[in-house]
């Protein structure tokens, strides 16, 4: 099964241009539309904490020193 991810933009007429494939000619395609403009950035800290949790240790007061000894430990 190939796949491919392609970004593109929906023009103003609602219309979606895709590239050419030649190689998927008379198959059978899923498409899945995802709003981009929807997603904001993750800025707050608990958006942060919640990103992080699983590296993160509970025990520790300070977030900055786990994820610090967090990423001395990955590139140890």
């Amino acid at each position: 099964m190939q796949e491919v991810k392609i970004y593109l933009t929906i023009n103003s007429k609602g219309e979606i241009i895709l590239p050419l494939m030649r190689d998927l000619a008379n198959h059978t395609v899923e498409v899945i539309i995802i709003d981009k403009s929807a997603e904001t950035p993750n800025s707050s800290f608990n958006a942060f904490k919640n990103k992080w949790a699983g590296f993160l240790k509970e025990e520790m007061d300070d977030v900055r020193d786990s994820r610090i000894d967090y990423l001395l430990d990955k590139h140890k």
